[in-house]
C-alpha cells in the first residue's frame, strides 16, 4: 500500500471519527427510533429478502470462482464488497417502498444528507479514477466501491423522493 494509500485511509478514518463524535455531541436527546409493529414485520421481511439475493449472489460468485471465470478474476474483493452494496440496496428500496424505512420519531431531511454523501462518493471515485485507471493489475480498484456507495445512495434517495411524490398523488 502506497503512503498516499494510506494516509488516504487514515484521513478517512480521522474524518469518520470526528464526524461520528461531533453528531453524538450535537445530538439534543438520545432518542431511541420507535417503529411500529407493522413497520417491523415489514423489515423483517426486507431483511429476509436481501439475505437471500446475497445469498444467491454470493452462491453464483463461488460458482465462478470454482470454474476460474476471468469475471471474478475481474472482480476480485472489490466485486465482492459491490455484492453486499447490492443486498443493502435491496433492503433499502423494499423498506422505502412499504413504509417501513423511517422510525416515527426519526428527522426526515436524511434524504439530502446521504444526496451529499452519494455526491461526494461520486467526486472521490472519478478523482482516484484519475491515477488507478478503471482496471489496475487486472483487478476492479477501490474506488469502484466509492463509485458503487455512491450509486446506492442516489437510488436509495430516487426511491424516497418517488415515493413521497407517490403519497402526495394519493392525498389528493
Amino acid at each position: 500500500m502506497s503512503k498516499y494509500k494510506l494516509a488516504g485511509l487514515i484521513v478517512g478514518i480521522g474524518a469518520g471519527l470526528i464526524i461520528l463524535l461531533v453528531s453524538k455531541v450535537l445530538k439534543k436527546e438520545n432518542m431511541e427510533k420507535k417503529y411500529d409493529e407493522r413497520q417491523m414485520a415489514v423489515r423483517g421481511e426486507c431483511y429476509k429478502i436481501s439475505y437471500w439475493v446475497l445469498s444467491a449472489m454470493v452462491i453464483v460468485y463461488a460458482i465462478l470462482l470454482g470454474l476460474d471465470s476471468e469475471i471474478v478474476h475481474l472482480l476480485g474483493f472489490v466485486g465482492l464488497c459491490l455484492l453486499f452494496l447490492i443486498s443493502i440496496g435491496v433492503f433499502a428500496v423494499l423498506s422505502i417502498r412499504n413504509n417501513a424505512y423511517e422510525a416515527i420519531n426519526e428527522n426526515k431531511q436524511w434524504p439530502m444528507t446521504l444526496g451529499i454523501i452519494g455526491l461526494s462518493n461520486f467526486v472521490i471515485a472519478f478523482a482516484n479514477f484519475t491515477h488507478t485507471g478503471f482496471i489496475e493489475n487486472g483487478q476492479l480498484p477501490f474506488p469502484w466501491l466509492n463509485l458503487g456507495c455512491a450509486m446506492l445512495l442516489f437510488v436509495v434517495v430516487l426511491t424516497k423522493k418517488l415515493k413521497d411524490k407517490e403519497e402526495e398523488k394519493d392525498e389528493e
